[in-house]
């Protein structure tokens, strides 16, 4: 595994990247030796990741290749070697991160010293067997397992399935020397030994010339296991066969032993015995990421043992079974309904303290808080002295936290800190105290909490997730130096517990806020290696070798995971987003179709799926979008998922401009979907299809109040405009009430619409309000002045055709604004837009109307110097008010004389 690690993980630039990445062509010099000390105190031989190391541990097998993986078969070639490599490699060292505190020097010691012999068996492993034949021989039946103490956090009562190796070993029992005991042995009981001893050494030199006689060879493992299914058409030896299966974790070819037996085992209490004993093999050989497809025969295989034996005492096992599964492949309705008949219909159920720790932590984590409470308490209440008693006092905390109930929740925290106030479950209660005030917002105070118990505690036991949160506290509140320092000592003092991947992560995203890119992206990377399953600390490597703009080096982290066993959807399908929203459309849609190929029956891979489509569409592969998304429309009826199929199809529909079709489409969104955003969003679509009936029909439907102010101003703003088409009145209606009750959303395009509406109403006082505020508001921000432009020219324009020629002039100097004074006092040109080119011409015909000849003149050679469509026009006009205005001074007029 560590050769994997270190050629499939940890390289985060190419050659090539580095090339367009000038930021990691030097050694990154932003960490601090304490970060990288306090990451690598675990005592490995781990080296510290300059340039090239980055590339090589990222990069995949061959370290000097930096091609980017983009094709199918790359990927499946990267994927199988290092599934190859994998096998290869020699097993890890057992993990030491459920041991408590383990220092650099143990790490390193467990880490390089070899087992020294396979075949030898623990003292206590010894006793166990003696103790199973004792129990054998006297006619009991060894229980088939024993529940396992839960931790302190998040106990998992059933058993983790073992690890099958490709090859069953050979197991040899070592017998430990009792010198003393033997001793007494050998002298009091001499005679009867050594005959014994004559007779086994008789009985061996004969069976050892029988043996080379008849030339017999070894049976081996192969031999024995097909012995084994030859003679499981007996229950009896099946049965045992299959517990010596289970014991050594062949959990499948328990099942097939006990598979072929039942076959053709008549109805009786044995075959249920053996049935029951089958579907726990089935269970204990699933993988921990499941689907419904790979839960379908254990389903299938519970509900004819409850259809032929629900008496049986292991049916509410069973159940138990049937819900974790249901659970653990994210069918949470299913797994409700699990637990809720093992509670309604079995009375006496052994591990009913697990049933309820388990339903009720399932209703806590999906939003069920009062049901949980409920169910914690009856935990508490009738199994005082279960080993989850401990744990559900802090779920019961946790629920009423959800429940608002905060001062409840304190206390039951406080009961459980105090009752054991030594102990990791005591630190966890401290920890769910300061993160209360953490979760608030109040981070002073969770700095506070925090702080006191470590002063206070008299064990460092469970500090590691006090210090993590007092961390998360400092960089909340700014204090980004303390969040390092207290980080680096959570390091160098559990530098492995199960806090660690997450206080690495921490670590890299304080160095981020610090401004020290380099050293976030090499702790990230670093993570990686180390923790290559941990799914934040992926995802946190993903975001910021992105973000630092080594997209390729973030996806081969995504590939590396996933060739290491990493099976997790929501990651690739995140890893998809990021990619496809941050420019790397390849990579985008390569991580969709790993999601849809391998995850196929998963909500993700049907989300990953549409998101597929709308990428292939934007990278002008229509017809194979349009394919895919017609596909998922057939697969999803009767799903939440048809509505966002239905949504992407009508938005490619419209950019294609088949709004026939479009049409269509938004029509069933609208019938599917009760949520007022949706509707809302498919009125306006059908509005803008030309669908006037239709889409005035949805809106009629639509809670604006439901909406957000956004939505809601544009919804309205676009339902009046459609009104104006059938009824002004309503029209303007809708657009008063946006103008109004939003007026942070106002838009330049809904202003105008509103000016034009009350002037084609008459309404000329509104419409000089709205030029008013559209005036002040571009004194305030320049950056409105095209909306008062385009507005004041309107509203100049409306009184210049009623004559008003002084309120016109007024109105059309407001939408020249700057420009009209900077024009004002030079003679050379002023840069306007076309707009004002034309508000000026009308301001100068305007003038000349009211007469002012000399001030009409000027502005009429002004735009026939711009050479504006009006220029022609403007010098005839600026030549007509000359002579008008050399006329007027050499006629004296009636009884005057000329001026």
């Amino acid at each position: 595994m560590d050769a994997l690690l270190s050629s499939a993980l940890a390289e985060s630039v190419s050659a090539d990247d580095t090339a367009q990445d000038p930021v990691l062509e030097s050694e990154m010099k932003g960490l601090e030796a304490a970060d990288e000390d306090s990451l690598l105190s675990d005592g490995g031989s781990e080296e510290t990741l300059d340039d090239s190391d980055m590339e090589e541990r990222l990069d995949g097998p061959d370290a000097s290749s930096d091609q980017i993986i983009d094709g199918q078969s790359e990927v499946d070639a990267l994927i199988s070697e290092m599934a190859t490599e994998e096998a290869q490699a020699p097993p890890a060292p057992p993990s030491t991160a459920a041991k408590g505190q383990v220092g650099g020097e143990n790490v390193a010691a467990a880490g390089s010293t070899e087992a020294e012999d396979d075949d030898l068996l623990s003292q206590d492993l010894l006793a166990n067997l003696l103790k199973d034949a004792q129990a054998e021989e006297s006619g009991e039946t060894a229980p088939a397992e024993e529940a396992a103490a839960p931790g302190a956090e998040t106990p998992e009562p059933e058993p983790e399935p073992a690890k099958a190796g490709s090859k069953r070993p050979k197991f040899a029992i070592k017998l430990p020397a009792f010198t003393g005991a033997l001793l007494t042995v050998v002298n009091n009981e001499f005679p009867r030994i050594a005959a014994s001893l004559i007779m086994g050494s008789a009985l061996g030199l004969g069976t050892f010339g029988f043996l080379s006689s008849h030339q017999m060879r070894s049976a081996s493992e192969a031999d024995l296991v097909n012995f084994s299914v030859e003679q499981s058409s007996n229950l009896d030896s099946a049965i045992i066969s299959a517990r010596e299966f289970m014991e050594l974790g062949f959990f499948n070819d328990a099942a097939e032993v006990l598979g072929n037996a039942l076959e053709n085992a008549p109805p009786s209490p044995r075959a249920n015995d053996a049935q029951y004993l089958r579907i726990e093999a089935m269970y204990r050989d699933l993988p921990q990421a499941l689907t419904d497809r790979m839960t379908a025969p254990i389903h299938g295989e519970i509900d004819r043992a409850l259809e032929t034996a629900r008496a049986h005492p292991r049916a509410p096992e069973a159940l138990y079974w049937k819900a974790r599964a249901y659970e653990r492949s994210n069918n949470l309705p299913a797994a409700r309904t699990a637990y809720r008949d093992i509670i309604e219909d079995f009375v006496d159920v052994p591990n009913m303290d697990e049933v309820l720790f388990a339903y009720g932590s399932l209703e806590l984590e999906t939003g069920s808080p009062e049901l949980a409470r409920r169910l914690f308490n009856d935990l508490l209440q009738q199994y005082r002295s279960s080993p989850l008693a401990a744990p559900a006092r802090l779920k019961l905390g946790e629920s009423l936290v959800a429940l608002g109930e905060t001062d409840e929740a304190r206390e039951v925290f406080n009961r459980a800190a105090q009752a054991a106030p030594d102990t990791r479950l005591g630190a966890q209660a401290y920890e769910r105290l300061g993160r209360i005030a953490f979760d608030a917002g109040n981070f002073s105070e969770a700095i506070d909490e925090l702080e006191a118990r470590l002063e206070t505690a008299t064990t460092i036991e469970g500090n590691d997730i006090i210090n993590l949160l007092l961390a998360k506290a400092y960089r909340a509140e700014g204090r980004l130096e303390d969040a390092r320092t207290i980080l680096n000592e959570l390091l160098d003092f559990f530098p492995e517990t199960e806090v660690t991947p997450e206080a690495i992560v921490e670590l890299s995203q304080v160095l981020r806020d610090l401004g020290n890119t380099e050293g976030a992206v090499r702790i990230a990377t670093q993570a990686v290696q180390r923790f290559p399953t941990y799914i934040p600390g992926l995802r946190n490597a993903i975001n910021l070798l992105g973000d630092a703009g080594y997209a390729p080096s973030a996806w081969r982290a995504v590939i590396a995971a996933h060739a290491m066993g990493v099976r997790d959807p929501q990651l690739l399908l995140a890893a998809g987003r990021y990619f496809q929203s941050n420019g790397a459309p390849g990579q985008a849609m390569e991580a969709y179709r790993i999601l849809n190929r391998e995850f196929a029956d998963t909500t993700e891979a049907l989300d990953g799926s549409i998101e597929l489509a709308t990428a292939e569409y934007a990278a002008g592969s229509i017809d194979e979008s349009m394919s895919r998304l017609e596909n998922l429309y057939s697969l999803t009826n009767g799903k939440p998922q048809r509505l966002p199929v239905l949504t992407a199809m009508a938005e490619i529909y419209q950019d294609l401009g088949l709004l026939t079709n479009a049409r269509a489409v938004y029509e069933e969104i609208a019938g599917v979907t009760t949520d007022p955003t949706q509707i809302a969003q498919s009125a306006m679509a059908l509005l803008d299809a030309d669908a006037l009936a239709e889409g005035l029909g949805v809106a009629a439907r639509v809670d604006i109040a439901s909406l957000d102010a956004r939505m809601a101003y544009d919804f309205l703003v676009r339902q009046g405009d459609a009104l104006l088409r059938v009824d002004q009145q309503r029209a303007l209606a809708k657009m008063e009430q946006a103008f109004e009750s939003y007026p942070g959303e106002r838009t330049s395009e809904g202003n105008q619409q509103l000016l034009e509406t009350y002037l084609g109403s008459g309404l000329t006082v509104r419409a000089r309000i709205v030029v008013a505020e559209l005036e002040a508001k571009a004194k305030r921000a320049p950056v409105e002045s095209p909306a008062l432009e385009k507005a004041a020219t309107t509203w100049g324009d409306y009184l210049f055709d009623r004559r008003d020629y002084r309120a016109a002039a007024d109105a059309y100097a407001k939408a020249l604004g700057n420009a009209a004074v900077a024009f004002e006092g030079t003679a050379a040109p002023v840069v306007m837009s076309e707009l004002q080119q034309w508000a000026l011409y009308q301001r100068a015909n305007a003038l000349f109307n009211l007469n002012d000849l000399r001030g009409s003149a000027d502005l009429f050679d002004r735009v026939a110097a711009m050479g504006s469509d009006w220029s022609d026009e403007a010098a005839a006009k600026a030549r007509l008010a000359r002579l008008e205005l050399r006329r007027l001074r050499s006629d004296p007029g009636p009884g005057g004389q000329a001026g």
